[in-house]
């Protein structure tokens, strides 16, 4: 069966949908007796808030105290929180930017869900086994994660001691490694994360290299969206070798959220994980693939000029009306897959029966590089320092028609009605040269003046109208 994304009443295609409930069940039984682990199996994230609420479990049982769970669970919420003194990511570690405050907040929303499941977790297993829990041990490497005061005075108090303080520390240290693993993907909640027999770490610590690098680049710089994808990636797939814009794994599929909407909607830096598969290439250790952009760098791609468009336009009269019921997309792979790699083509179809296909990671470039100027009037600096620029219009159809970018030598300003399909708006992102792509924020005076003072002031710039 087709797995469909509705963008604005239209169908995108993305593959075909696997069954997400048949990859709730863990496989296996966990190992309780003497050290901690994860059993191999595909999990959800609160399956997995479960599993490591196995520690605490155990924690409580050999401190004997009713109240230490209390205690616990807030010192994981402190953790987890980005404002607490006891926050392993606190905000103010962040640049105070708007990219780096979005992030901040994205992690408090996330780490605050993930410590109420915790404590229901805890209430659920102490209402099943009241004051016992299986006896677990282990060597847990410190983190410096703080603790509170009144943790403090309970691990290190008369019903503490080394073992629980470890026990303790492994069961923080877990959940903050699931915070920060569920942060690149909008819909966190549903993520399929397989966690393999084949590890030589303890639960999730098999993303601890992946992780140290992701928080370096999202506390020194901005976040690079290659950065985003490699921290998923390598979280979900490890070892599926060199970084693209998405992937198949044998949970389904990982691609930028920005495919499920609208480009006009608000941008979003965010991936999201599909219950679909593009390809099938057999058994679930040879289901990953990579998905690569046709060209690395776009500017040795193929070009084609707006001049030859402007030839089919005179030569046709229906182009205008060619793409007006264009309802569906599709995304497909390039067969056949080698190397665990491929490119992914995004096609539509007109009425007379012709496709249109573009390449869906030139289409995601061009959504990231796309100014979204404000209907705001510019500055009068601007207005003084810019003389409007007279448009030239062109038909979708002729613009997608062209082989390799479309672009033009001469520069100027071309303004392209989209006929307020969104699937059409996509395959404009995919088919124009992205360096001045700017989206139309209205149809009024000032909205097109505000497109018009918007992008480089070099080049050709393109003005895309939604609507």
């Amino acid at each position: 069966m087709d797995y469909k994304l509705d963008i604005g009443g239209r169908n995108l295609v993305i593959g075909t949908r696997i069954e997400a409930e048949g990859s709730t069940t863990v496989s296996g039984k966990q190992r309780l007796s003497g050290e901690w682990d994860l059993a191999p199996g595909v999990y959800r994230a609160r399956e997995l808030a479960s599993q490591i609420g196995k520690l605490l479990d155990a924690v409580c049982a050999q401190l004997g105290s009713a109240t230490a769970a209390g205690v616990l669970l807030n010192n994981l919420q402190a953790s987890l929180s980005t404002t607490a003194r006891e926050a392993v990511l606190p905000a103010g570690s962040l640049d105070a930017d708007e990219d780096s405050r979005a992030w901040a907040e994205r992690a408090e929303r996330i780490g605050a869900e993930l410590a109420q499941w915790a404590r229901q977790s805890r209430m659920l297993s102490a209402a099943a086994q009241p004051g016992s829990a299986e006896p677990l041990a282990l060597r847990s490497r410190c983190e410096q994660h703080l603790w509170t005061p009144a943790t403090v005075g309970l691990l290190m108090g008369p019903s503490g001691n080394p073992a629980v303080m470890q026990l303790y520390n492994e069961y923080l240290h877990q959940f903050v490694l699931l915070r920060d693993l569920l942060l690149p993907y909008e819909n966190w909640q549903e993520v399929a994360i397989p966690v393999g027999s084949q590890r030589n770490t303890r639960g999730l610590r098999y993303v601890t290299e992946a992780r140290e690098r992701f928080l370096t680049s999202l506390l020194v710089k901005r976040l690079p969206h290659l950065e985003l994808v490699r921290f998923a990636q390598e979280s979900l797939q490890p070892g599926a070798g060199e970084t693209g814009y998405g992937f198949q794994y044998e949970g389904g599929l990982v691609l930028p959220a920005a495919l499920g909407r609208t480009p006009a909607a608000p941008a979003t830096p965010l991936l999201r994980w599909y219950p679909a598969v593009l390809t099938r290439l057999g058994s679930a250790e040879t289901s990953a693939v990579v998905f690569d952009y046709a060209y690395e760098d776009y500017e040795a791609a193929p070009r084609s000029w707006l001049e030859e468009a402007e030839l089919l336009e005179e030569r046709s009269s229906s182009l205008e009306e060619s793409l007006n019921h264009v309802d569906e997309a599709v995304i497909a792979a390039q067969l056949p897959v080698e190397g665990g790699r491929t490119t992914l083509t995004y096609m539509i179809k007109d009425g007379s029966g012709d496709i249109y296909a573009v390449d869906v990671g030139q289409m995601l470039r061009g959504y990231r590089y796309l100014y979204r100027p404000t209907e705001a009037p510019p500055s009068a600096e601007q207005a003084t320092s810019e003389a409007l620029d007279e448009q030239a219009g062109h038909s979708p159809a002729s613009l997608l028609r062209l082989p390799g970018l479309a672009d033009s030598p001469d520069g100027g300003v071309h303004r392209i009605d989209t006929q307020g399909n969104p699937l059409i708006l996509w395959a404009l992102l995919g088919k124009l040269h992205p360096a001045n792509l700017v989206l139309l924020p209205g149809d009024t005076p000032a909205a097109v003046e505000a497109a018009q003072h918007a992008g480089k002031s070099f080049g050709a710039k393109y003005l895309l109208s939604p609507v």
